[in-house]
């Protein structure tokens, strides 16, 4: 790994009049695919930030992201021993496209709330039962702004989930003798803000469920003014490298993640939490609760701070 570092760094400085190592590990270079170092006459840093070990580059002025085969492509640099080492680096548990919000031309709470009034009119016991189990899971809920509308699925009324960039999330099957949910098939993560706003917010709020964070960020005052992120499922660290590299390379942020009880392996997952933040952007603080009266955080907001 070090001798392909100092091949790429050899291979790459010569191209750049800005090449910055940071103590995190990211090294920042000016933009070639907006040129970012034209906007002024003499530019103090750059936009784009590349992590070799990764095989990862993202810039924060024009959103272009990739690899590095790519961005050194972009430059003219073709060794074919850099690209297959490079190539190799490609772990499953990376995120190698881009969290983007998807441009629909549509307002997804006017959306939502379109399916809301058709259903209270045209097929009102669906929407009855759709809107007693999502009061009574959430306690009472502006149910539009968490982009949650009603559905149908195999004869069972569901919850259906989607997230602010028009993913489909999850549904939630009522009363299904065998299935809770259908969830889509690449578990993109729920999250009912604006994706392009989590890097002005000073805390990311992560969990499992959809249901846990729409509670968490409607009742739990502590988590006030953050951004909430349900990871659909216990993939934490795979998570947390996707909005760092998406999102978070730079700065300071707090990221809280609530876990259910009884995570497998909980003091190996803190650890590798701990492990990945520091290696990515070690500005970002990590904190960790547990419930104290239920399994996850969906009925209670009793939380306890275990980090």
């Amino acid at each position: 790994m070090h001798q392909l570092q100092t091949k790429i760094k050899q291979l790459l400085k010569p191209r750049t009049r800005r090449f910055h190592e940071h103590s995190s590990g990211w090294i920042e270079v000016f933009c070639p695919f907006c040129n970012d170092a034209t906007r002024k006459h003499n530019p103090s840093h750059g936009h784009l930030y590349m992590v070799i070990e990764s095989n990862y580059f993202n810039c924060f002025r024009c959103s272009e992201v990739g690899s590095v085969v790519k961005l050194l492509d972009k430059y003219n640099i073709h060794n074919q021993e850099v690209n297959r080492q490079l190539s190799s680096l490609r772990h499953s548990d990376i995120s190698y496209s881009k969290v983007q919000s998807i441009v629909t031309g549509v307002d997804m709470r006017q959306l939502h709330s379109k399916i809301m009034e058709t259903y209270s009119k045209t097929d009102k016991n669906i929407f009855q039962i759709f809107y007693n189990y999502m009061t009574r899971r959430c306690f009472g809920i502006d149910i539009v702004k968490y982009l949650a509308s009603p559905t149908k699925q195999d004869g069972y009324v569901g919850c259906l989930f989607t997230n602010a960039s028009n993913q489909f999330i999850t549904t939630r099957l009522i009363n299904h003798p065998n299935k809770r949910y259908a969830n889509a098939d690449h578990k993109p993560m729920y999250y009912f803000q604006d994706i392009r706003t989590m890097i002005d917010s000073e805390q990311i709020v992560m969990c499992e469920g959809v249901f846990d964070i729409i509670n968490l960020s409607n009742h739990y005052y502590d988590f006030k003014d953050s951004f909430y992120v349900a990871i659909n499922g216990n993939q934490y660290v795979s998570a947390i490298k996707t909005l760092i590299h998406s999102y978070l390379m730079i700065g300071g942020y707090t990221i809280s993640i609530v876990f259910d009880m009884g995570l497998f392996r909980e003091d190996q997952l803190i650890k590798n939490l701990i492990y990945t933040i520091q290696k990515l952007n070690p500005r970002i603080k990590l904190k960790i609760y547990k419930p104290t009266l239920s399994k996850d955080s969906s009925e209670f907001m009793n939380l306890q701070q275990i980090l």
